[in-house]
């Protein structure tokens, strides 16, 4: 089964190389090229070498012209080895970073396909991780195998012939010493994967850890907890050394098996070749030519090791690589769904039911109600009462278990996502802002506005002024998440972006809890204009944002328990009440 998987991963791989088979080809070329070059020069030097001691021999005048020439020969083989060197490593990583950039491309497109499902069960650490370590380890090893094991064919095949030609004794030698060297290695090399594989992912996982510190840094702060985010850290960065130490371990027996073997060559060439030598079947400038061929196949065959070990480091990357974009979005546009020409804004949940796990109990238990067209609905009710999970429901984040949720009388799953999306603007309690300046922020909400809308966005939103005091006006960076700006400033940005949006549903959800008075009536008055003829669903609990709706509903265990006005529920319902007490 892991053959047949391995197969389909290497095919699939194939999709990516065969885009750059131009300059893969020439790096083989280069490479090619440089290898016959540096296989020639022992052949060469001995040559020159039986020249000398010919004539030394025979007592006549060394031919001069005939080591010019060797000289000649060997200068420009040289410089056609540098060459094909500089060449063969430069397209050969140029080739690389081009896989990579596709690679990386493809991934970051795939996951801004992901459901939000996918993220809550998914640590960023891990994901993060297959851009940077997971990529840059793939890459190196798809670019680095072909022209190695190409370089170690050519260099194992030749260099055995030219020993095999000079004694057959030898050239046996090393032809049945280097299988038994390699597979003694790759069986060490294969216990390496493991450790590779856990190391890969225990990096991601102590990427998690580092991640959410520093993400909750002020929190840690406030808290005083720093000793104890160093606890929680100093276990997962233990745990990835343990899985270095592992790593490291195999890799150390193997080295050390290979230098064993290198010596152990180098002994055995010398016993078989003395006999030759000692005879005279063998000239001194053949034995040392031997020695040097052989000096070539041992290195090469190490050299192939190391690219196999490229291979173990970059097998297992590749194959969470793949799992990636073999997740598929379980919520997509339906083969009927069609774009909608115009969305008035009217709602309506019926018998909806809902759970985020099948192993779960509903969260929401047929639920039935309709908001129509401009109106202003409040949810109001415990925790865990259903009320976010209402307006991530309406915006497609997750489908129903069973019902059907209506917009305009259009069943949401026959509405193109994008389309719905555009049509729902959410102001909430958390904002998330992107690093960067005001003006790239509010612009999020239409990329495609005027300086003239974005100006008028910041002043419905109340903005424009503090903007203005600004010494880099709109071009003020806010830091990483906004860090440099207040609560309630951050809250207006956010109203801004989604007076740009300019949606037809506008959720707000607890969108002034955590705000000041005097911010809180700045930020009600943004979105009460941000509010006018669309259809809003606002979550609160503050009775001054609740109490203000055209209707209300009161939500409990996943259910409408009671459904009125403000006056009606204050005499009809003793949890409205007591909430409003």
């Amino acid at each position: 089964m892991q053959k047949i998987r391995t197969f389909s991963i290497f095919k699939r791989s194939f999709s990516y190389i065969k885009k750059y088979k131009g300059l893969l080809i020439l790096d083989l070329i280069f490479s090619v090229a440089a290898t016959l070059c540096e296989i020639m020069f022992p052949k060469l030097l001995r040559y020159s070498a039986d020249i000398v001691t010919d004539s030394i021999k025979q007592k006549i005048a060394i031919p001069i012209n005939l080591l010019v020439k060797n000289a000649s020969i060997f200068i420009i083989l040289a410089i056609l080895e540098v060459i094909g060197i500089y060449y063969m490593n430069y397209i050969g990583h140029l080739t690389g970073a081009k896989i990579e950039k596709d690679m990386r491309r493809d991934l970051f497109s795939h996951i801004q396909k992901l459901n939000i499902g996918y993220f809550t069960k998914t640590k960023m650490g891990q994901l993060l991780s297959r851009f940077t370590h997971d990529l840059s380890k793939i890459t190196e090893f798809m670019h680095h195998l072909p022209e190695q094991i190409l370089i170690s064919f050519l260099k194992f095949t030749l260099c055995t012939i030219f020993l095999i030609k000079i004694n057959f004794y030898i050239g046996a030698v090393i032809l049945i010493f280097s299988p038994i060297m390699f597979l003694t290695c790759y069986y060490y090399n294969l216990k390496i994967r493991k450790a590779f594989k856990d190391n890969a992912v225990q990096l991601g996982e102590l990427n998690s850890q580092i991640e959410n510190s520093l993400l909750g840094i002020h929190v840690t702060k406030s808290f005083a907890n720093e000793n104890f985010e160093k606890e929680k850290f100093e276990v997962e960065n233990e745990k990835t050394y343990k899985t270095k130490k592992d790593l490291y371990l195999n890799l150390g027996k193997m080295n050390g098996i290979m230098r064993f073997f290198v010596l152990s060559a180098y002994l055995i060439l010398a016993i078989v070749g003395l006999m030759p030598l000692i005879k005279g079947n063998i000239k001194t400038t053949s034995y040392l030519t031997c020695f040097m061929y052989e000096d070539m196949i041992l290195k090469e065959i190490i050299k192939l090791l190391h690219t196999l070990e490229k291979y173990q480091e970059g097998h297992i990357p590749l194959i969470r690589f793949f799992e990636i974009l073999d997740i598929k979005p379980n919520i997509v546009d339906t083969f009927n769904c069609k774009k909608i020409e115009k969305i008035e804004g009217s709602i309506e949940f019926k018998n909806a039911c809902f759970k985020y796990d099948e192993n779960e109990d509903l969260i929401i238990k047929n639920l039935n109600f309709k908001i129509n067209k401009g109106e202003h609905v409040s949810l109001v009710g415990p925790s865990g009462a259903g009320k976010t999970t209402i307006c991530n429901l309406l915006q497609r984040f997750w489908d129903l278990n069973k019902g059907e949720i209506l917009i305009d009388g259009h069943n949401i799953k026959e509405i193109p996502l994008k389309q719905l999306h555009r049509t729902i603007g959410v102001v909430e309690q958390n904002i998330f802002l992107f690093p960067g300046t005001i003006l790239e922020n509010i612009k999020y909400g239409n990329v495609n506005a005027t300086e003239e809308e974005i100006i008028n966005a910041a002043k419905n939103a109340n903005l424009f002024n503090f903007i203005n005091s600004l010494p880099n006006g709109f071009e003020t960076n806010i830091g990483e998440r906004g860090i440099k700006l207040s609560g309630g400033q951050k809250q207006r940005i956010s109203i801004a972006r989604t007076f740009l949006k300019n949606p037809i549903i506008l959720i707000l959800d607890e969108a002034t809890s955590s705000l000041d008075t005097t911010t809180e009536k700045i930020i009600k008055d943004s979105l009460n204009k941000l509010s006018k003829n669309k259809t809003t669903i606002t979550i609160a609990h503050k009775p001054s944002t609740i109490k203000n709706a055209e209707k209300i509903l009161v939500l409990e265990d996943g259910s409408i328990k009671n459904q009125g006005t403000h006056e009606e529920l204050l005499k009809t319902n003793e949890f409205y009440k007591k909430i409003y007490e």
